[in-house]
């Protein structure tokens, strides 16, 4: 049989955005009970340092943000060359130092599972340094998701913007 669809009912919601001028983590908490979709959205961020994973997303429940676990692909494409790195405590966004060019990106990052709350992703940022990352992945929490935080792990960011929407 052909499917149904149903109108939605409310909509998207829009947090607060922080701004990147500083730090190496940004938390958004609070997430509320029923979420299946959230997209992180990412404008402008550039920073300091020489770190190769530079910017990653965590999720996390109420025993806090799970930095274990995670099935996460990124890859690279520039002018001349396509790499791909795998790591398993983060959703990773990208992978060299080129950390003082701008970057903009989304991840969508969906429900799978509520029984085992299964969460997957699809990402992809862009560089000033004509650089694209597309990232994919699977995680597992031990309870329903309520946050998670967007950080770095270089020195630190110095421009732009993180937000998050969800439903």
């Amino acid at each position: 049989a052909a499917p149904t669809f149903q109108a939605a009912s409310g909509g998207l919601t829009l947090a607060s955005p922080q701004a990147t001028t500083s730090g190496t983590s940004f938390n958004f908490t609070g997430i509320p009970a029923g979420t299946t979709i959230i997209v992180v959205h990412m404008g402008g961020i550039s920073g300091s340092g020489t770190d190769s994973r530079l910017f990653q997303i965590q999720l996390g429940d109420g025993g806090g943000i799970e930095t274990a676990g995670y099935q996460s692909q990124v890859t690279k494409v520039d002018n001349t060359s396509l790499s791909r790195t795998e790591v398993t405590d983060s959703i990773q966004m990208s992978t060299s130092s080129e950390i003082a060019n701008t970057h903009h990106g989304q991840a969508l990052i969906t429900l799978a599972n509520a029984t085992t709350y299964t969460w997957t992703w699809q990402a992809h940022m862009g560089s000033s340094a004509n650089h694209t990352y597309w990232s994919a992945g699977t995680k597992s929490l031990s309870a329903e998701l309520t946050q998670l935080t967007f950080l770095t792990t270089h020195g630190g960011t110095d421009a732009g913007f993180v937000n998050i929407s969800y439903m």
